[in-house]
Parts: structure tokens; sequence; C-alpha cells
């Protein structure tokens, strides 16, 4: 008997990776993005158990980093509304 492919596993790329990564961000529940998907929030709850822990991990760190160089580019862009001698108003 061959096993059928997880209905979130035949979205297309970009889509699944959206959600996976809302998932695992704690953005989304398995249920709503169940239902935003037209599938059982069990279907989806099945799939992401399946995703091997490593790549869990890699979404984290993937959005850890993105969000630590839109922090560090926020900053920068305060910094930068003073001016390049701002070293010689302290």
């Amino acid at each position: 008997m061959t096993k059928r492919p997880h209905k979130m596993a035949m979205l297309p790329d970009a889509k699944r990776e959206h959600y996976i990564r809302e998932i695992l961000l704690g953005r989304v529940s398995m249920d709503a993005a169940g239902k935003d998907l037209g599938i059982s929030g069990m279907s989806v709850t099945r799939y992401i158990s399946s995703i091997p822990e490593d790549e869990k991990l890699a979404v984290l760190a993937q959005a850890m980093h993105e969000s630590k160089v839109k922090e560090a580019m926020k900053n920068a862009d305060h910094v930068n509304e003073f001016g390049e001698d701002t070293d010689q108003d302290l």
C-alpha cells in the first residue's frame, strides 16, 4: 500500500513555507491554518509533526536572524537621522 502525500505537501512551495513558518512562530494555530487552506487541522498537525526537528530549528533561527537584522536597520536609521557628526555632539 502506497502512502498518500500530505495535503500540505501538495501546496505550492511559497504557500506551504509561509504556513509552516507562521505555525512554528506561533502566529497562526494549526486549526486556523487548516481552515484557511481548506484542510483539517489534524492534517496540518500531522504534517507539522513530520517535519524534522533540525528543519524546524532552521526556520526559527532564520526568523530570529531576520528580526535582529530588522532591528539593527531600524537602529541605524535612527542614528543616521542625526547625521555623521554625532560624535562631536556628545
